[in-house]
C-alpha cells in the first residue's frame, strides 16, 4: 500500500510538472479571445450578482460528469490505465471540473487562461481525446441551461445570464483545445528531432560503408535516397532506376535491367556485373 502511494505521489508531481511546463498564453490571444467572443465587464457584475446560486446548482454536476466518463468504454479505459500506472482517477477528475467550473463558480484565480492552457496540456499527456473535451463542456453547458431556468430571477436576467455562461464555456474550452494542442505539438517536434539524430546517425553509417546505397520511388521512379559515396559521383543527377547504369559495362546492362525488374516484383536476385566509375 505504501509503495502504491508512492506512485501515486509521483505521478501527481510529474503531472504538475508537465503543467507548469506549458507557456503563458501571450496577451494579445487573451484579448482576442475576449474580443471576438464579445466577453465584457459587466458580464461579470451579472455573475456576481448570481453566483452564490450558481455555485450551488452547479454541485450536482460531478455526478453527471462521472456518470460521463465512466459510461463512456473509451474514456473509463483510460481512467483505469491511469489509476493502474499509479495515478488517482479521483483527483484528476476533481481537478477537471474544478478546471470547468471556475468561470461559473468565481473560483478562477488571476491566471485563469494559462491555468485552463495547463490543463489542456494535461487531458492530452493523460491520454484524453479532444472530443471528449468538447463533450464535456456540451454537457455543462446543457447542465447550465437546466439549471438558469429553476433559477427565481427575472426573466431578463435569465437569458442574458445564459448567453454569458454559454460564451464563457466557449472561451474556456477554446483556451483547454489550446493547450491541449500545444501540447500535441510539442510531443510531434519532440519525435521529430529524435527521428532526425537517428537518421543521422543511420546516415553517418552508411556514408561510411564502401558499397553504393539508393533508394528508388516505384511509382515516380524517382531516387528518394542515395549515400554520400553514390551522391559524390552522381551530384547533378540520378537517374532512376539505376544511377550507375550508364557506366555499366554495355554488355552486363540488361541483366542488370532484369535483375532490377525481378526485384521489383518481390524477387530476391543478385547479379555481377562490370562497371566503370571513374567520378
Amino acid at each position: 500500500m505504501a509503495d502504491k502511494k508512492k506512485l501515486r505521489k509521483k505521478r501527481a508531481r510529474e503531472h504538475t510538472s508537465a503543467a507548469g511546463r506549458q507557456q503563458a498564453l501571450p496577451d494579445f490571444q487573451v484579448k482576442e479571445y475576449n474580443y471576438v467572443l464579445r466577453i465584457l465587464p459587466q458580464d461579470s457584475t451579472l455573475l456576481d450578482t448570481y453566483r452564490e446560486q450558481l455555485a450551488a446548482g452547479t454541485a450536482g454536476f460531478a455526478e453527471v460528469y462521472y456518470n460521463f466518463l465512466f459510461d463512456n468504454p473509451d474514456v473509463a479505459g483510460v481512467l483505469y490505465s491511469y489509476e493502474k500506472g499509479g495515478g488517482d482517477v479521483g483527483m484528476l477528475v476533481r481537478r477537471e471540473l474544478e478546471s470547468m467550473l471556475a468561470s461559473i463558480t468565481g473560483s478562477a484565480g488571476n491566471n485563469r487562461e494559462s491555468d485552463l492552457v495547463a490543463t489542456g496540456g494535461a487531458l492530452f499527456e493523460n491520454c484524453f481525446r479532444p472530443v471528449w473535451v468538447i463533450a464535456s463542456y456540451n454537457l455543462l453547458t446543457s447542465y447550465m441551461s437546466r439549471l438558469i431556468a429553476e433559477l427565481e430571477i427575472p426573466p431578463g436576467d435569465k437569458t442574458t445570464l445564459e448567453s454569458v455562461i454559454n460564451t464563457l464555456l466557449l472561451r474556456d474550452m477554446g483556451l483547454t483545445m489550446e493547450g491541449f494542442w500545444r501540447a500535441s505539438h510539442e510531443t510531434v517536434h519532440k519525435e521529430l528531432v529524435h527521428v532526425a539524430d537517428d537518421l543521422g546517425t543511420v546516415e553517418d553509417l552508411l556514408s561510411g560503408i564502401p558499397q553504393y546505397v539508393w533508394s528508388v520511388d516505384i511509382k515516380s521512379n524517382k531516387v528518394v535516397y542515395a549515400n554520400y559515396p553514390l551522391q559524390s559521383l552522381y551530384s547533378e543527377s540520378l537517374e532512376a532506376p539505376i544511377p550507375c547504369l550508364a557506366d555499366t559495362h554495355t554488355d552486363d546492362q540488361q541483366q542488370l535491367l532484369s535483375t532490377w525488374q525481378n526485384a521489383v516484383s518481390g524477387n530476391h536476385n543478385y547479379a555481377e556485373v562490370r562497371m566503370s566509375l571513374a567520378g
